[in-house]
């Protein structure tokens, strides 16, 4: 008996095909496939780090909806603070930033959130952002 050939070679041949479609549609096409061709997909979907770039594709997503709300980007924070810079923010910012980011694994908001120290100012109702001491920039 001839073994049909997948219909999917691998999640990205998948996702091309799919990615314009809703997550229902995606879930239907999905549950449709046979076992070995869903375990194929599954497998390439983790060897090839595609959760990885969903989950940077939403914190990108709340990067700008903060920057939107507040005016802060935490991107540029990032930046500036790693070139040695000291940046203030209010804490209300900084408190739904760090609620938003805490919802990834550090790993994946590491772009975002790596070696950032938040010091209460004693003055007034911001934050100070400042070079975590134990952040290694030479590597990044």
């Amino acid at each position: 008996m001839l073994k049909k050939p997948p219909v999917f070679k691998s999640f990205g041949e998948y996702w091309y095909y799919t990615k314009y479609l809703s997550r229902k549609q995606r879930k239907i096409i999905f549950k449709s496939l046979p076992v070995d061709q869903k375990a194929s997909l599954d497998n390439s979907y983790v060897r090839d780090c595609w959760g990885d770039l969903f989950y940077r594709n939403e914190i990108n997503e709340k990067i700008n909806e903060l920057e939107e709300a507040y005016g802060y980007n935490l991107l540029s924070i990032r930046v500036k603070v790693l070139n040695g810079k000291s940046v203030y923010v209010p804490t209300k910012f900084w408190t739904i930033a760090i609620e938003q980011m805490g919802q990834y694994r550090p790993e994946v908001s590491e772009f975002v959130m790596g070696g950032l120290k938040a010091i209460q100012c004693e003055t007034n109702s911001e934050v100070c952002l400042i070079i975590h001491q134990k952040y290694d920039t030479s590597n990044k």
